[in-house]
């Protein structure tokens, strides 16, 4: 349950740096 829980968390992490950098590139657009 703790490595679902990891990988699920890291999932976020990872999404989250995805939209950050979409957001950067909106602004910079």
């Amino acid at each position: 349950i703790d490595e679902l829980r990891k990988i699920l968390s890291d999932k976020e992490a990872y999404n989250a740096v995805l939209n950050s950098i979409e957001q950067v590139k909106i602004q910079n657009n």
